[in-house]
């Protein structure tokens, strides 16, 4: 269980929700609910870390203030959500549950991350226009591209990743 408290506790509850429509049975974000929705997507190596969360907060609150909503799970396990107004008490939850499959939702915004939960990377979807400010996409690429050959990865690990970065090329 999460030692960081969300910051209105009665919003942590169980509850179906966006993690069973985005996510498929073996908990990969689903291509096809992203396309869906109209939305683009952009992969990015490695752990999400907090220059990066924090260039996605300041994207989502560009036009004003939003909750940080942290819909999060364990692999069998009911959904939870939990909302932040504060950016740094919701890095705190986040850090804290990467052992669970999260997906970070900007209140009112469409702009959303999935964080997998021991994965090598991350995925940030939403609106393309919204996603540009997350930087250059070729650069982004060339950086995923890097990692994936120079992490001391599996083959296996490596494939996985490459499909990963087709498939979530949106």
């Amino acid at each position: 269980m999460s030692d960081v408290m969300p910051e209105r506790s009665s919003t942590q509850q169980a509850c179906a929700g966006l993690i069973e429509q985005a996510l498929d049975a073996k908990r990969l974000l689903r291509p096809e609910f992203v396309i869906a929705q109209g939305f683009g997507a952009r992969i990015f190596a490695d752990y999400i870390g907090p220059e990066e969360f924090g260039r996605a907060v300041e994207l989502a609150r560009a036009d004003g203030p939003t909750d940080i909503i942290l819909h999060h799970a364990e692999f069998g396990a009911e959904e939870q959500r939990s909302v932040f107004q504060d950016a740094d008490t919701a890095w705190a939850a986040i850090f804290d549950l990467s052992h669970e499959d999260q997906i970070v939702q900007f209140e009112d915004r469409d702009l959303y991350l999935w964080l997998p939960s021991g994965e090598h990377l991350f995925v940030a979807f939403g609106d393309r226009r919204l996603l540009a400010g997350l930087g250059n996409p070729e650069e982004a690429a060339a950086a995923f591209d890097d990692y994936v050959q120079n992490a001391g990865l599996t083959e296996q690990g490596r494939s996985f990743l490459r499909a990963c970065a087709l498939k979530y090329s949106i």
